[in-house]
């Protein structure tokens, strides 16, 4: 692992911990939207990137795979 995550996800918890931190900004990314949305002329704009925020979130939360079951 390269950057700054290579020293702070050292087990399955730190990395838990870092997806939930990531998820939780994603969210607040996608009230920003809403808001840049109503004070900005390119709507369209925010719409598309709310859109792709709630499809990365989608993803992120998914349930892990279990390699033994495929």
């Amino acid at each position: 692992m390269r950057g700054e995550l290579k020293d702070t996800i050292k087990d399955e918890g730190s990395l838990f911990k870092e997806i939930t931190m990531t998820v939780d900004l994603m969210k607040q990314m996608c009230d920003i939207c809403d808001a840049g949305r109503l004070y900005s002329n390119d709507e369209d704009y925010y719409l598309k990137l709310k859109l792709n925020l709630r499809h990365a979130i989608d993803l992120l939360q998914r349930e892990p795979v279990d390699a033994d079951n495929l």
